[in-house]
């Protein structure tokens, strides 16, 4: 029996890689493009940045071997995540209750973090902000139910925080509250008294965060995860 083509197979198109495409095809001069959050200097080009390029060179320079990495990751590069999350000798890391892997970027991560959760049996349910991220309900394919809980008011341009914690507040123990950190694009930046009482109440209900952290070398401040959080 002769195998499908794949040329039959129809693809959805990318929300977001959807928008660049209508951005290149727009012929207007005064076009913005508010797709992708990536940078770009005035001739609307994305550069290397030098510390990409000097990073690179070391890594050329110092480079021996071409093996395979191990299943869970280079175990310099996790050692360095985890003390840029926590901070140095943060006892959350000296008690070995943290484990790092390195996977895919994007989409990647939050699948493995999906499976993850659904084979160790600590969550059936995830809730994810309404709205959010195109690539998070990708979570759903670990097998996991999604629920939302709203996070913008009406105008869409300001956080609904008494409707974000009520609704959170229905959340079962033991269910996932997906987030992404304050450090990326969004334009409508959360408080850190917001930021306390989702942890608050995230302890409460003994729930468990999945925090997205975005664009996080791109933030200015500390990388570290937010007092109410460190559970």
């Amino acid at each position: 029996m002769a195998l499908p083509s794949l040329s039959r197979i129809p693809a959805p198109p990318d929300p977001i890689l959807g928008l660049t495409e209508a951005y290149r095809s727009d012929t207007r001069p005064g076009k913005i493009n508010l797709g992708s959050g990536v940078f770009v200097d005035e001739t609307g080009t994305t550069p290397v940045l030098p510390s990409v390029t000097e990073a690179e060179r070391r890594i050329l320079a110092k480079g021996a071997t071409k093996l395979y990495r191990p299943i869970d990751g280079d175990a310099a590069y996790r050692d360095a995540v985890r003390a840029y999350v926590f901070g140095e000798g943060h006892e959350l890391a000296a008690s070995a209750r943290v484990a790092v892997s390195q996977t895919p970027g994007g989409t990647g991560g939050l699948r493995v973090a999906a499976d993850f959760l659904r084979q160790a049996g600590a969550a059936a349910t995830i809730w994810m902000s309404e709205p959010t991220w195109p690539n998070h309900p990708s979570s759903s394919a670990g097998g996991l139910r999604i629920r939302t809980y709203p996070y913008t008011d009406p105008s869409g341009r300001r956080i609904d925080e008494d409707a974000l914690l009520a609704a959170l507040g229905q959340a079962s123990p033991g269910d996932t509250v997906s987030s992404t950190a304050r450090a990326t694009t969004r334009p409508r930046r959360s408080s850190p008294a917001l930021w306390q009482a989702i942890g608050d109440l995230v302890e409460e209900r003994r729930l468990l965060p999945l925090v997205d952290f975005a664009y996080q070398a791109s933030a200015t401040g500390s990388a570290r995860m937010p007092t109410g959080w460190q559970g």
